[in-house]
């Protein structure tokens, strides 16, 4: 009797034992307890018959023409010349294209004239960079797994560490989501923190990225982060980001260090494989954005692989014209649409950005998409339809959508509609998520 009750209290110790030591694990990797409530909370939630996602009721019956739409914004074709070059291997420029004029009388008495010998000047040194190889998986970073909700923060620590600034993705948490429960960080925010934190290094967003100039870029050692969808199951996509650290020609494979995925992985971590295709697909859904940060010394070849688009006037004027382009043969495609709205309301084009966000609407959009883009907010709020604004933040929110920007814009729409009330409520709740919203804390304190 004796050695059955040992025996049972030893089963009883061992399995408090583990049940500590896996509750320990879990507030190790989602970073506290309750991180590690939300995820229990949000696995057990998986395991129940889904409950039908709140989407807003009105959704825009619009059928807009590609062709007439590109034609009515008026656009000049983008006169961006390429940088000049020199590959390495080579000691001779690439030249730049020239444009041929009529002579001029003073130039064709010139040409008969015999010319006085000069010498040339010395040509400047032109960087040079590696032409993009058939495999690349950069090393020297330091894989971060995210905890809850903090892909933002764990992506750029590792981008960082690339850089050999160590920090941790607590540190940059701490700056870029006060609020453990915020969803989403903005590329302008991880932007402003790298620029703040680390002067001494350069970090340019770019959008409408091409995958050469990706696969050029990791050639020369230079990794990105990028702003992508992440979709596991059906119809259950979220924004996430990555750090870029390779591809494989042979495979049409992109190798990425994901802090959220763990299939694929191998020990020591060396990144996760993603299929070319779904990479490509998944991308454009956030304007194929990426962001790339350097020393300044590295600044010329970063030109001379960039070239003119990182002004970023000359990037969006280019991407302007490319997405018009692609609405010609690609004007079923949601992102498409959406792509165009975020570029027209850069612009101030809002009239055609609402026509442009309508249609990726009308098209369908992932349920989540305004999680992570607030565009359509700000364009809704420019042309007065602040009924539509409203319905549609509401439903983000009801889906379980986070941050301030949805509940700051709901409060813009609230007051110009006239409820002062329901207006300082949305102001106050933005700062919930983020007290530092200068925004909101305008738009409340005056």
């Amino acid at each position: 009797m004796k050695k059955n009750i040992s025996f049972l209290l030893t089963l009883a110790l061992i399995g408090i034992v583990g049940v500590v030591a896996l509750f320990g694990y879990g507030v190790y990797r989602y970073g506290s307890v309750a991180a590690l409530t939300s995820r229990v909370q949000s696995e057990l939630a998986s395991l129940t018959p889904n409950e039908p996602v709140v989407v807003p009721t009105f959704v825009p019956e619009v059928e807009v023409n590609a062709a007439d739409f590109a034609a009515e914004l008026d656009l000049a074709p983008a006169t961006i010349l390429p940088t000049p070059v020199v590959v390495r291997g080579t000691d001779t420029p690439m030249p730049l294209p020239t444009v041929e004029s009529e002579p001029t009388l003073a130039a064709t008495q010139a040409a008969t004239e015999t010319p006085t010998p000069t010498l040339e000047p010395t040509a400047t040194p032109v960087p040079i960079y590696t032409p993009a190889l058939s495999f690349v998986n950069l090393t020297g970073y330091q894989h971060n797994w995210q905890t809850w909700n903090n892909c933002g923060p764990a992506t750029i620590a590792t981008y960082l560490s690339y850089l050999n600034k160590r920090v941790t993705q607590e540190e940059t948490a701490s700056q870029l989501k006060p609020n453990e429960k915020d969803k989403n960080v903005r590329v302008e925010e991880i932007v402003s923190y790298v620029e703040s934190r680390f002067p001494d290094l350069i970090v340019t967003p770019l959008m409408n990225g091409s995958p050469e100039t990706l696969r050029i870029l990791l050639s020369n050692d230079f990794p990105v982060m990028l702003q992508t969808w992440l979709e596991e199951d059906p119809d259950d996509g979220m924004g996430h980001y990555r750090f870029l650290t390779g591809y494989d020609a042979e495979t049409s494979e992109w190798i990425v260090s994901d802090s959220y995925v763990s299939t694929g992985v191998t020990s020591p971590y060396s990144g996760i494989r993603v299929d070319h295709q779904k990479f490509i697909d998944h991308w454009l859904v956030f304007d194929n954005i990426f962001i790339l940060i350097y020393e300044p010394e590295e600044a010329e070849l970063v030109q001379a692989i960039i070239g003119e688009e990182l002004d970023p006037e000359i990037n969006h004027a280019k991407a302007l014209l490319d997405y018009s382009e692609r609405l010609q043969v690609d004007d079923k495609n949601p992102f498409v649409w959406h792509t165009m709205g975020d570029l027209l309301l850069q612009d101030g084009r809002y009239e055609q950005a609402a026509q442009a966000y309508d249609q990726a609407r009308g098209i369908g959009l992932p349920w989540r998409m305004f999680w992570y883009s607030f565009g359509i907010f700000e364009t809704y709020a420019a042309v007065g339809r602040y009924d539509d604004l409203i319905e549609l933040a509401d439903a983000t929110i009801d889906s379980g959508g986070p941050g301030e920007e949805i509940h700051y814009w709901k409060g813009v729409a609230h007051r110009a509609l006239g409820d002062e009330a329901a207006a300082q409520k949305s102001f106050r709740d933005a700062l919930w998520w983020n007290p530092t919203h200068q925004p909101s804390l305008t738009a409340l304190n005056g």
